[in-house]
């Protein structure tokens, strides 16, 4: 997925009005690879984001959800957790 289509996508997904003219400028973001980057731009929203570890899925609790995450070294948006799987 790619970075500026992600970040429309979680924005879509939590009910934020965006433009997708502001969206693309997260290309020309100095940090858009990583997830500094993405925290960096969406609070531009004054989003309440939150960074956490979790050492096994089962620590993660249903009110993160959506939440992006790195898997397979691709940004992901996970919306749930069925059976140990995203």
């Amino acid at each position: 997925m790619k970075k500026n289509s992600l970040v429309a996508c979680y924005l879509d997904m939590i009910g934020v009005i965006y433009t997708n003219k502001y969206v693309n400028e997260f290309s020309k973001h100095p940090y858009n690879n990583n997830l500094y980057g993405i925290y960096d731009f969406l609070s531009n929203y004054k989003l309440d984001l939150r960074a956490y570890k979790a050492a096994h899925l089962s620590d993660i609790s249903e009110d993160c959800f959506p939440f992006i995450t790195l898997l397979n070294h691709e940004f992901v948006i996970v919306k749930e957790i069925n059976d140990g799987l995203l």
